[in-house]
């Protein structure tokens, strides 16, 4: 387990041929599904950063788009929590055994603003990008993405998500029933990158709640996940 996949990788390709044979489901695994799916109903400590960071943005968000959202854990929560518009629209994209998942709870607990769809296209024109715990999973820079769209987010919230300040790598994320490769970004390129679309940095926090550890490589261990904001003057 210390040399096989606990370890530094070149590329996010490199990670996943390591775990290729024993985890090729990932986050489309059912363990995966159902472990978000009876998450309780409340905020993880990483969670009030944001809050505190959102709470006077929220009340002019009437588009969310949750990439990597999974089966709409935040909207449920967040909603409670922070201020929107009573006519919120919340779009969550991820797999799509996750999204079937997600459908299904949606109707379960009556979620009528909680929608899924499986192209990234439709955060066009959102008022929030919320990149929770999911960043670290896509094969494409975030920036990269939002570039492609007509109508860029005003406000994007990177939150539970690797950084370093020394050279990017990836590696493996070990959750016992499923493992998933990621990458650990590095810190400075992510605010460079966001800065050369006009963003601006208006909040920034630790995620201690996650780690990865790296035991034979405790210079890459990275002790503590990180959240972000980002804002686009209009």
């Amino acid at each position: 387990m210390l040399v096989g996949y606990r370890r530094p990788f070149a590329t996010l390709d490199d990670a996943r041929r390591s775990i290729a044979q024993a985890a090729a489901d990932g986050h489309s695994t059912t363990s995966s599904i159902a472990l978000h799916a009876d998450m309780p109903l409340k905020p993880r400590p990483s969670d009030y950063p944001a809050f505190y960071y959102l709470s006077q943005p929220a009340k002019t968000c009437k588009r969310v788009f949750d990439l990597g959202g999974n089966v709409g854990n935040l909207f449920y929560y967040y909603r409670s929590f922070m201020p929107f518009p009573d006519d919120l629209e919340w779009t969550v994209l991820d797999l799509p055994k996750v999204i079937a998942a997600g459908r299904q709870l949606a109707v379960h607990r009556s979620a009528t603003a909680l929608h899924f769809t499986e192209q990234f296209a439709d955060a066009d024109g959102a008022d929030l990008l919320i990149v929770s715990g999911a960043m670290h999973y896509l094969d494409r820079p975030l920036s990269e993405m939002i570039s492609d769209l007509n109508r860029w987010p005003r406000y994007v919230l990177i939150n539970r998500t690797p950084l370093t300040a020394g050279t990017a790598f990836a590696t493996v994320q070990d959750a016992g029933d499923f493992r998933v490769a990621c990458t650990v970004s590095n810190r400075s390129e992510i605010l460079l990158r966001f800065a050369h679309l006009g963003y601006e940095l208006v909040g920034d926090w630790d995620a201690a709640e996650l780690s990865i550890p790296l035991p034979l490589h405790p210079a890459r261990t990275v002790h503590s996940y990180s959240g972000l904001l980002f804002c686009r003057p209009s």
